[in-house]
């Protein structure tokens, strides 16, 4: 199994009950972007779905909370490049939204592992995307993981 899928599953297992993450990853990553260096953070949180079991009666009680099994991996970050671009995206499912805080212009990428090198993941294109002009695949290495703590601390 390469590296990102089995980082991937460690942050499935260790997910909190009723759906909340505390456990993410936050990622490293050397990209080529035609011909372009950037530097990509992107953090990695995997949610696990979870179910609830009632209890008997007419106004039951939950039971339990239990997960089905299946979960949904949120992306988010930045690159930062050699010649001064910026990008922020957020996604999920393996696809993530760009905006280049230079021009405010947004597409949008899906992230593909490189089934021949498990620390590289490629930067496709999405051509079904009515904002993605032109198509490209920039490769990007895995340069570094650190796992963090996201604390949830409401303002109100």
């Amino acid at each position: 199994m390469g590296i990102l899928l089995l980082l991937m599953a460690l942050l499935m297992t260790q997910s909190v009950a009723f759906g909340f993450s505390k456990n993410m990853l936050r990622m490293f990553f050397d990209c080529d972007l035609g011909g372009v260096r950037g530097d990509m953070v992107m953090d990695v949180d995997v949610i696990q779905d979870t179910g609830v079991t009632w209890g008997p009666g007419a106004q039951p009680d939950i039971g339990a909370v239990i997960g089905t099994g299946s979960s949904t991996t949120y992306v988010s970050g930045e690159i930062k490049t050699q010649s001064g671009g910026r990008f922020v995206f957020t996604g999920s499912a393996g696809y993530a939204d760009f905006t280049n805080l230079g021009n405010h212009s947004r597409f949008r990428v899906k992230m593909q592992l490189d089934p021949r090198d498990n620390r590289k993941m490629w930067l496709v294109s999405d051509p079904t995307h009515p904002a993605t002009q032109g198509q490209f695949a920039f490769p990007c290495i895995l340069k570094g993981v650190q796992p963090f703590t996201k604390e949830f601390n409401p303002s109100w």
